[in-house]
């Protein structure tokens, strides 16, 4: 069996690093401050086709495998790590969304996260627990037609600029662990939703959350609510 690398996947991998090094690499240091990356980098990520590259296509995605997105991961953090959460980010929560939204959900919310309109976050870690994800407290508590999102998640990658996030939140008892969480994708621009930034010693511009508070309510007859996205039970 070869292990070897495709003829393509050496061509990205030479792309990509050309670009990492020419285009990332001499701002770094300049880009390491408590100031968001700039959204023109992030659309630029997008033009290469690495968010979340192995989205199918008819959603905006590369149709690539996950060696094709290790190798993004890794091309371009050689020039700017920071920049490489983008990467990390978009495949996380495109990931979770392509096992878990329906149709009409991954139509909407995959080809921005794939174009780079915004940073995407995955609001997993709490106060109390870490990022224990069997055992969040965040409650979301079902209203109706609505859910009514309440709590807090702290220590947040990109809390401070990104777009939407997938929030991990309790639809069930603490006593059911995992099987009483479920995802949601989250307007972080949305009303109630409340964000500041660590002032950390460095990985500076990924923006990581002090306080991710959320106090918020959907109904999914609104575009910009948040729509539920029921883990597997």
């Amino acid at each position: 069996m070869d292990f070897g690398l495709t003829s393509e996947q050496k061509l990205q991998q030479e792309t990509l690093r050309d670009f990492a090094t020419s285009e990332l690499l001499p701002g770094y240091a300049a880009r390491d401050k408590d100031e968001d990356l700039p959204p023109a980098l992030v659309k630029k990520l997008g033009e290469l086709g690495v968010l979340a590259p192995m989205v199918d296509p008819h959603h905006g995605g590369s149709g690539l495998d996950y060696v094709a997105l290790g190798i993004a991961h890794e091309e371009i953090a050689r020039g700017d790590f920071n920049v490489a959460y983008v990467l990390l980010l978009s495949a996380l929560v495109g990931a979770i969304i392509v096992r878990s939204a329906d149709a009409q959900q991954q139509a909407a919310f995959l080809p921005p996260i794939c174009r780079g309109d915004f940073p995407v976050a995955l609001a997993v870690t709490e106060p109390s627990g870490g990022s224990d994800a069997a055992h969040v407290k965040l409650q979301a508590r079902r209203d109706g037609d609505a859910y009514v999102l309440t709590g807090e998640k702290t220590s947040i990658s990109f809390s401070s600029c990104a777009g939407a996030a997938i929030v991990m939140a309790r639809t069930g008892t603490l006593e059911e662990g995992a099987r009483g969480v479920s995802a949601f994708y989250v307007d972080l621009n949305s009303p109630g939703v409340t964000r500041t930034r660590f002032r950390d010693l460095g990985s500076r511009a990924i923006g990581r959350g002090n306080c991710f508070s959320i106090r918020c309510e959907c109904r999914p007859s609104r575009a910009s609510a948040l729509k539920a996205l029921a883990l597997s039970r």
